[in-house]
C-alpha cells in the first residue's frame, strides 16, 4: 500500500533507527508541489456566481458565519463530474478570514472506464491534499462530500489494515487512505445531500453547506474544455505498482475483470426478469458479434440495455416518468409493461389508432405505419442470405417470417420476434442444421447487425421523426386535441 510515512534508515551505534518523516518532505519526494496544488483556480467561477440571480441569497464568503460560528474552522466540500468517459472535480473552502477553491481534470484509470465514485475521491483528494499542503494551524476541517457511499467508506478506512481492493478505483483510494493518516482526528468527513437547486432553485432556504456543494459543483464543471490545470495522475504516489503473473498472464487483469462481470452478469438476469425474456433461448456469444467489438460482459450488459428500449418512444417516456402530471408507470419481472401503461393516452402510439402501447417492440413489428420498412428490410435480408448464407435462409424464414399485412412474427416458440429485431441472437441460429451440420457464420451475424441497426432501427425512427413533424405542422389542432401533447 502506499507508505504512511517515507522512512529514513540510519546507523547508530550498530543498530537500524526509524525517523518518519514530514507528510510535506514525502509529498515532495513524490513530486506533489505547491505549483500542483493552485488553490486560486475556480476563483472566477465564484465571482461569477455572486453576479447571477442566486446571487442575492449567496452565503459564500467568511463574512457569512457557519452554524457555531468560526473558531478553530476550516469549512471544505468537494465535489466530482463524469461525462462521457471524461472527469473533473472541484472543492471550496472558507475560513474565518478567507477563501480557497481548485479543480482537477480526472484521468481514466489504467483499466476500466470513468465513473462518479472515482471523480468524486477525485475531488476529496485535492480538497485534503491541498488544504494539507498550504496551510497551517488548522485545528478542525469540517469537510462534505455529497457522494454517501465515498464518505462511508472513508471513514471505514483502517489505514493499519491491508488495502483492500477496489477495482478502477484502487490508485484513488490508496491516496486517501494515506490522507487520513496525515489528518488524523482533525478532519471529520461527512455525507450533504447534493444539488440544492434541484430542490430550492430560488436559494432561499440553502445552508452554509448548501452554498460550498453548489460552488463546488460549479467549479468541476467550469474544468470541462479549460486549458492547463493539473491532472488526477500528478496526485498519485509513484510508489503503488501492483503487477503478479501467472505463466505470462497478469492476475490484476484477470481478476478486475471477474469483479467487474459479476455485478454485470447479475445485471443481465435482472433485465431479462423485467422485459419477460427466457435468458436460455439467447446465444449471447453471437448477440456479442451482432452488437460489435464488445470486450467485456460489463459493456455488453450496457449494450444491451439500450437495445430493449432504443430510443425514447412514449411507452419509455412513462416508463422513466417524463411525461408532466403523469405517474411513472415502472416495469415489474413477470408483469405486462405495456398492459400497465395502456391506461395513459400519451404512451400510446400516435399511427395505429391509439391501439397499443408505443415501445420499440410495437414499432418494429407490428404498427401498420412502419410496414413498408418492414418489408424492404426483410427483402433485403432474404438476398444478403442468399449471398453470404444460403443454407441458413430456411432457418432465418421460421425465425423472422413477414405477413402479408407487414407484421413480422416468429414461427417457432424458440425464440421471441422482439428479441430477434433487437439483434438478441436466438440459440436456434447457432445450432447446427440436420441438413448439412453447420451453425450460422460469424461474418453473417456481425452483418446482420450492421444492417438492423443501419436500415431497420434508423429508417424506422426517421420515419416517426418525419411523420411527427408532418402531423404537428399540418393539423396541429387536431394533433393536440387528440393527445394532448404539443
Amino acid at each position: 500500500s502506499a507508505v504512511v510515512n517515507a522512512i529514513i534508515k540510519t546507523m547508530a551505534l550498530g543498530r537500524t533507527t526509524v525517523v518518519a518523516q514530514h507528510p510535506v518532505i514525502v509529498l515532495r519526494n513524490q513530486g506533489i508541489t505547491r505549483q500542483n496544488l493552485d488553490m486560486t483556480r475556480g476563483t472566477d467561477v465564484l465571482e461569477q456566481l455572486s453576479r447571477t440571480k442566486l446571487g442575492r441569497h449567496c452565503k459564500l464568503g467568511p463574512r457569512h458565519e457557519p452554524t457555531g460560528g468560526w473558531r478553530g474552522k476550516v469549512l471544505a466540500v468537494s465535489d466530482g463530474s463524469d461525462k462521457r468517459n471524461r472527469g473533473t472535480a472541484g472543492y471550496v473552502a472558507e475560513s474565518r478570514t478567507q477563501g480557497w477553491s481548485g479543480s482537477l481534470k480526472i484521468s481514466l484509470p489504467r483499466q476500466g472506464k470513468m465513473s462518479s465514485y472515482r471523480a468524486e475521491g477525485g475531488g476529496l483528494l485535492l480538497m485534503l491534499l491541498s488544504l494539507y499542503y498550504h496551510i497551517e494551524h488548522i485545528t478542525a476541517l469540517h469537510a462534505w462530500c455529497d457522494n454517501e457511499s465515498l464518505v462511508e467508506t472513508f471513514n471505514e478506512m483502517d489505514p493499519a489494515a491491508p488495502p483492500e481492493i477496489r477495482g478502477s478505483c484502487l490508485d484513488v483510494m490508496d491516496m486517501l487512505r494515506w490522507c487520513k493518516t496525515i489528518w488524523g482526528d482533525k478532519l471529520v468527513l461527512r455525507w450533504h445531500r447534493g444539488h440544492p437547486e434541484k430542490r430550492d432553485p430560488s436559494g432561499k432556504s440553502w445552508s452554509k453547506v448548501d452554498w460550498l456543494n453548489y460552488a463546488a459543483d460549479a467549479v468541476a464543471e467550469s474544468e470541462y474544455g479549460k486549458d492547463g490545470g493539473i491532472h488526477l495522475q500528478k496526485l498519485l504516489f509513484k510508489t503503488r505498482k501492483i503487477s503478479l503473473h501467472a505463466n505470462g498472464t497478469r492476475l490484476e487483469d484477470v481478476f478486475n475483470n471477474t469483479i467487474r462481470n459479476i455485478p454485470a452478469m447479475k445485471e443481465l438476469g435482472a433485465l431479462c426478469d423485467l422485459y419477460n425474456i427466457n435468458v436460455n433461448t439467447i446465444c449471447w456469444r453471437l448477440t456479442e458479434v451482432a452488437a460489435g467489438n464488445v470486450r467485456s460482459m460489463q459493456r455488453r450488459t450496457e449494450e444491451l440495455r439500450h437495445k430493449w428500449e432504443i430510443n425514447d418512444t412514449n411507452g419509455r417516456r412513462a416508463e422513466q416518468g417524463h411525461f408532466p402530471g403523469v405517474e411513472r408507470i415502472g416495469r415489474y419481472a413477470g408483469e405486462s409493461f405495456e398492459d400497465a401503461a395502456q391506461g395513459i393516452i400519451r404512451a400510446r402510439c400516435r399511427f395505429c389508432f391509439r391501439s397499443k402501447t408505443e415501445t420499440m417492440d410495437h414499432i418494429l413489428s407490428s404498427c401498420p405505419h412502419y410496414s413498408d420498412i418492414r418489408r424492404k428490410w426483410h427483402t433485403d435480408e432474404i438476398k444478403a442470405i442468399r449471398d453470404i448464407e444460403p443454407k441458413f435462409e430456411d432457418t432465418f424464414k421460421e425465425t423472422v417470417h413477414i405477413t402479408a399485412e407487414g407484421t413480422l412474427i416468429s414461427k417457432t416458440n424458440e425464440c421471441h420476434i422482439n428479441n430477434t429485431l433487437k439483434a438478441f441472437i436466438p440459440v436456434k441460429w447457432a445450432q447446427p442444421r440436420i441438413s448439412d451440420g453447420e451453425a450460422v457464420s460469424e461474418e453473417y451475424i456481425r452483418d446482420y447487425g450492421k444492417r438492423l441497426r443501419n436500415t431497420l432501427w434508423k429508417d424506422t425512427w426517421k420515419k416517426r421523426q418525419d411523420s411527427f413533424k408532418e402531423w404537428q405542422e399540418e393539423m396541429p389542432n387536431n394533433y393536440q386535441r387528440q393527445y394532448g401533447v404539443t
